[in-house]
């Protein structure tokens, strides 16, 4: 029988060795908020929002971070690290974790963006927060140069009111009598974000409505 070796290449074994390291990092930060996050638990609710200084502690943290791609400041963790910082968080403030996770999930899906996009968004600042929302209500979207001119609205933009940008779902024509979904990505300057979230579960977590009126995308 032939000895087994070790094939992978010390390049991979560090890149392993930094994932787990940072991943542990941020569990460490996110377990020593749990305190203060129990304390504000209230004001959160009250709010319907996180509070500012909440937000002010997970940038200083770095939990956002976590799938940020690394080319913009990001700790470009694997998926699913956001599960177990938020577990952490979730010991201190329930809404605050479910922020939190979801976040750092909308920074992923900005990383399947080319370069281009990206660098619009975290250019200015890699601190730059975005939302998303699916819960499409009403969508007119009419193909022009370059793209579309969009007009709709959104449900359920957990943590917008702390984002400067936000992903939305776009159903389009695919010419061909079916649908092709796109996702949008909008600046604060062309969306409006509706306080329309009032919840007994997660009360905190901001979860408002996206209204878009005839912004190109």
């Amino acid at each position: 029988m032939a000895n087994e070796t070790n094939t992978r290449s010390p390049s991979a074994e560090a890149e392993e060795a930094r994932v787990r390291a940072g991943l542990a990092t941020l569990v460490e930060r996110s377990r020593k908020l749990v305190p203060v996050l129990k304390e504000r638990a209230a004001k959160t609710a009250q709010l319907r929002r996180l509070p500012d200084e909440t937000v002010a502690d997970l940038h200083e943290a770095g939990v956002f971070r976590c799938l940020q791609p690394r080319r913009v400041g990001g700790w470009e963790l694997d998926y699913g690290c956001q599960l177990e910082i938020g577990a952490e968080l979730g010991r201190g403030c329930g809404s605050t974790a479910w922020v939190a996770v979801l976040a750092a999930s909308h920074h992923w899906l900005l990383g399947m963006f080319n370069a281009e996009a990206q660098d619009e968004v975290w250019g200015p600042s890699p601190d730059t927060l975005l939302s998303t929302s699916w819960g499409l209500q009403r969508i007119d979207a009419k193909p022009v140069p370059g793209g579309y001119r969009v007009s709709g609205h959104w449900k359920f933009s957990s943590g917008a009111d702390h984002c400067t940008w936000v992903q939305v779902f776009v159903p389009v024509s695919d010419g061909n009598g079916g649908v092709k979904p796109l996702v949008g990505l909008v600046p604060r300057k062309d969306y409006q974000v509706a306080d329309a979230w009032f919840a007994h579960g997660l009360a905190g977590t901001g979860s408002n409505d996206i209204l878009i009126e005839n912004a190109f995308i």
